[in-house]
């Protein structure tokens, strides 16, 4: 088989032109790994942070303090109600009853005296009873029985006691309004109603106190903070009483402290970024999640101790630590998503690196990584 000549000008060629495509080659392979870098888009993923704490307010301005207006009013009051429940019994029905002699004798019967009604319903005298002659007399009379049945109404009576028959034609009885009482309505107390009298009895002190706040303050523009408590109350009634009207009364000490919104809500939010921690920014704050309320007043040291509650939204920065860029440095594409996608602090992860054809890899150098947190809107 012949064999191919090269001559040692050309075979020296030939080495020199490999060595420059090697040469160029290294050199665009190092090009690209010199400028090989990744950037990391991450959309972060609001968490919720609520912030509780106390603060004082002071009359006038005071740095360590809130400022606002301190009141302090005592109201006293009583109020009459009505019970809820009511019992029904059984009692004596009475009535008046007027008798006529039309004899020109005087006439006297005994105290028990029957009278008899249409319906057969026997009714006595109370008293004993005295008719002058030629005149009339009105007399209470009361049921023989206890029962709603002699509740009647306006009646001509008989006297079964009478034996004379003139009598009899001479003696009327007659009622001209109704017999009442066989069922007697009775009111029960209840210990609801008791607590409920309380309760509005209250309330109408805590508003009349309040507005009397009210009136004294100028800005309207404050809001207040008011606290109660019953320093007395009684009631003429007890649970289980047989009544069917009841009274409380009440004294009440109402406290309260006026101050402009505005300055609460950049109090709690300044304190409620002094709580976040290390990699977390405050993204938004929630203002009409803001509460306070008033927890106590020193009437001596003109101070009130206020308690406040806000919440607000967090997001991570890239001081967060699991962003460490020595931590994600020549990982895996994928395994960098799947690490970062684990922390709650994070909804979404787009990985972009250049050039992209090179490998699937982090870069080995953490001043090739690139960390953009995107705003949220």
């Amino acid at each position: 088989m012949a064999s191919t000549y090269l001559s040692p000008h050309k075979k020296i060629i030939f080495v020199f032109s490999i060595l420059v495509f090697l040469a160029l080659a290294g050199s665009v392979f190092g090009l690209f790994q010199t400028s090989y870098q990744a950037t990391i888009n991450i959309t972060p993923n609001p968490q919720e942070i609520d912030v509780n704490f106390e603060t004082q307010v002071a009359n006038g301005q005071n740095k360590e303090f809130l400022s606002g207006k301190t009141f302090q009013i005592i109201k006293q009051g009583e109020i009459d109600k009505k019970a809820e429940a009511s019992v029904s019994m059984k009692d004596y029905s009475e009535g008046k009853i007027i008798l006529t002699n039309n004899t020109w004798n005087n006439i006297n019967f005994v105290a028990g005296t029957r009278f008899k009604s249409p319906n057969g319903l026997i009714y006595r005298a109370v008293n004993r009873i005295h008719i002058p002659a030629r005149g009339q007399t009105e007399i209470l009379v009361r049921a023989d029985k206890m029962g709603k049945e002699y509740d009647i109404g306006p009646s001509i009576f008989t006297i079964p006691g009478l034996k004379s028959s003139a009598l009899k034609e001479n003696i009327t009885a007659k009622s001209t309004s109704p017999m009442t009482g066989g069922i007697k309505e009775s009111g029960v107390i209840m210990q609801t109603d008791i607590d409920n009298a309380y309760k509005e009895l209250k309330e109408k002190l805590y508003n009349q106190a309040t507005q009397e706040i009210r009136d004294k303050i100028t800005n309207s523009d404050f809001e207040l903070a008011v606290n109660s408590k019953t320093i007395e109350k009684q009631a003429n009634a007890t649970a289980g009483d047989e009544k069917t009207n009841f009274k409380v009364n009440m004294k009440l000490n109402i406290q309260a402290v006026a101050l402009l919104e505005k300055d609460i809500l950049e109090y709690a939010q300044k304190n409620l970024e002094e709580k976040i921690g290390l990699g977390k920014t405050l993204a938004a704050i929630e203002p009409n999640s803001l509460s306070y309320r008033l927890k106590n007043y020193n009437s001596e040291q003109d101070k009130a101790e206020l308690e406040i509650q806000l919440r607000g939204y967090t997001t991570i920065n890239d001081k967060i630590p699991f962003l460490d860029k020595s931590k994600l440095k020549n990982q895996n594409i994928k395994e960098v998503e799947n690490y970062l996608l684990s922390f709650k602090g994070i909804a979404k992860v787009n990985i972009k690196v250049w050039p992209p054809f090179i490998e699937n890899k982090i870069p080995n150098n953490p001043e090739k990584i690139k960390i953009n947190i995107l705003n949220l809107k």
